[in-house]
């Protein structure tokens, strides 16, 4: 019955090995599916543009604007996604799941972003005890990658 039940989260949650990217895009990739990570602090979910990107670790990521871009460069550990950008309530079982760039919420002036599947919304999943989470989410990021 264990197996069945660790194949079956496996399977729905998606599984990723300690031998993981720390970002949630290969090099080369847009990070955060194009997203502007500085909009959201502004409440704000929006695509970012061509024209107003950077760089970071061999990943681009988009700006909606020249004054974000600005921003993000100006402080970049203030804009840039905890946990590389990948699913905050995954990282609590230090596994690593791609998330819904829409779902996001704003906590210790963090930007945290969470996945939907099926039946699951890792938001509320997360906000059942939002801070217990963070400590484990932290100590199992920073346990892999630093």
């Amino acid at each position: 019955m264990k197996l069945h039940l660790t194949l079956l989260s496996i399977s729905f949650f998606g599984y990723s090995s300690y031998a993981q990217e720390q970002w949630a895009a290969a090099k080369g990739a847009i990070l955060f599916d194009g997203y502007d990570p500085v909009a959201f602090f502004d409440s704000q979910v929006v695509k970012g543009l061509d024209a107003y990107s950077t760089y970071h670790e061999g990943r681009r990521i988009l700006f909606s604007s020249q004054e974000n871009e600005k921003k993000f460069e100006e402080d970049k550990e203030k804009y840039f996604p905890a946990y590389g950008g990948w699913c905050a309530i995954a990282m609590v079982d230090g596994t690593f799941v791609v998330p819904d760039y829409t779902l996001y919420k704003i906590q210790d002036d963090q930007l945290l972003f969470f996945s939907v599947r099926a039946f699951f919304n890792g938001l509320t999943a997360w906000n059942k005890d939002a801070m217990s989470n963070k400590v484990k989410a932290d100590r199992n990021y920073l346990g892999i990658f630093k």
